[in-house]
């Protein structure tokens, strides 16, 4: 390989478009692992408010709720990461409307207190 590069223009052209390739798709394949985190922090963002709802009236609620609070909070987090991405625009019709609703269901769980 290295005695390709040395021998012409032509074979440093096509090592740096390999070069590129192989760095587009590991950036595709960060993009994935961010989204994928995302998604698994909106699944147990849900739980920790279904849990919250379901101990209304008893003294588990307030631990349940700052659990629900935090992990909302890394949800969003985690989102507004993969939103600032080059490729966030992407998922923003696809996420948005998740995003909201974790938020409302947080915030009428908040109002059950």
């Amino acid at each position: 390989m290295f005695r390709a590069l040395r021998t012409g223009f032509h074979s440093r052209a096509v090592f740096a478009r390999c070069f590129r390739a192989h760095s587009v798709a590991a950036g595709d394949d960060n993009f994935e692992r961010m989204r994928m985190r995302v998604n698994d922090k909106f699944a147990e963002a849900m739980d920790e408010v279904n849990s919250a709802r379901e101990s209304v009236g008893t003294t588990y609620f307030s631990d349940d709720l700052d659990m629900a609070i935090e992990a909302v909070d890394e949800c969003l987090t985690a989102y507004r990461e993969l939103v600032a991405t080059k490729d966030g625009a992407s998922v923003r019709a696809e996420m948005d409307l998740k995003m909201e609703q974790l938020k409302a269901d947080l915030e009428d769980v908040k109002d059950m207190e």
